[in-house]
């Protein structure tokens, strides 16, 4: 391998990652490094890890210890950062025990270690379908979206405001996984052919660098028209990268001039981190303004992923409960996945139960 140190052995790994597609790349790269950490917080390395320490590892991720969570957003600058904001799922753990055991086989086969103490700790116990039903029901209902829109009527009319507009709508109606609506330009968009009128769609790679082509609705595209539109002004006035072809300008684009490589790309792509942040200020704003305690408890924790749910539950409605095309758009590996949209909603079960006839009532 040519390595001395872990940290050469890890980075000699990384480098076998690159051919992944960049967000199993960031994640496969966070599992490792909360790894090292906490071995470290134990006084251990890499080589000196056995399966009991693997064990423990697994336990930690679903349950970790307080001082390890920072539920707030915050950049590792921060004096309050952690690296963890709370338990992990247990398909999230899985992963990351998924990613702890490439790296160990790697370096097993490479003649690095002798051996893989995580080689039979791969999983969790449990409870992986429970929490996605759980997660499912983290959705914006019609009093929600109605808050978010009145919230959104009362901002004044600037850049910021139609950023975000432009984020909402693209997540809304597109259900995009919040790392799925970073990184991408222009030129990733074209229109598609039919008799849609002027339909465009998006080139889209998600998960498992699977790609697939998401359709976007004229009212989007003029949400991104304007934000483009702004972008542009900002470049004139020097504000952002003016350096840009028509194709390469950001669909999500950064507003200000901000510290180096904080939150956007060198081109001035919004990222993951900084469309999260954009996302979380706008919902504590929505919860100053909700007056029903349930709806200001649900916009206190709300995230980008809730307008992913909130997607497919519409497009479930929208198309009948059609799992087929529902699935294709969320790019869902498994069909069950997408089913469990439809096992989760309530409020479909209790419409259908109180539309039927009444009977043996006395």
């Amino acid at each position: 391998l040519g390595a001395d140190t872990d940290a050469q052995a890890v980075d000699a790994w990384l480098e076998t990652l690159s051919l992944k597609s960049h967000h199993t790349q960031s994640a496969y790269r966070r599992d490792v490094e909360r790894l090292l950490w906490w071995a470290r917080e134990r006084g251990k390395g890499l080589t000196t890890l056995v399966v009991t320490d693997a064990v423990e590892h697994a336990r930690f991720l679903v349950d970790p210890p307080a001082h390890w969570i920072n539920p707030l957003p915050s950049t590792r600058e921060s004096p309050d950062w952690r690296p963890m904001r709370g338990p992990l799922s247990a398909s999230s753990a899985n992963r990351a025990l998924a990613a702890i055991g490439h790296l160990y086989g790697f370096l097993v086969e490479s003649g690095y270690l002798v051996a893989n103490p995580f080689a039979r700790v791969h999983t969790v116990s449990g409870t992986k379908t429970l929490q996605v039903r759980l997660d499912t029901s983290r959705s914006f209902s019609a009093d929600h979206l109605a808050l978010i829109e009145t919230t959104l009527s009362a901002m004044p009319e600037d850049v910021t405001k139609r950023r975000l507009i432009a984020i909402l709508a693209l997540a809304e109606t597109t259900g995009l996984r919040i790392s799925e609506l970073a990184g991408h330009t222009w030129a990733d968009l074209h229109k598609l052919p039919g008799d849609h009128g002027e339909l465009h769609g998006l080139r889209v790679l998600g998960k498992g660098a699977r790609e697939r082509e998401v359709p976007i609705r004229p009212g989007v595209m003029e949400a991104l028209a304007q934000h483009r539109a702004d972008r542009v002004s900002l470049a004139v006035a020097g504000v952002v990268d003016g350096a840009l072809s028509e194709g390469q300008i950001p669909l999500l684009s950064i507003i200000e001039k901000a510290p180096a490589r904080r939150n956007h790309s060198g081109a001035g792509h919004l990222s993951r981190a900084g469309i999260h942040q954009a996302l979380r200020r706008f919902f504590q704003a929505v919860a100053q303004r909700a007056d029903d305690e349930r709806l200001r408890a649900d916009f206190e924790r709300a995230s980008c992923h809730w307008l992913r749910h909130t997607f497919a539950r519409e497009v479930l409605r929208a198309t009948g409960n059609d799992l087929a095309v529902t699935q294709q758009l969320l790019d869902h590996r498994s069909i069950s996945t997408t089913g469990i949209y439809v096992k989760a909603d309530m409020t479909q079960r209790i419409e259908a139960v109180l539309a039927m006839p009444e009977r043996f009532n006395g």
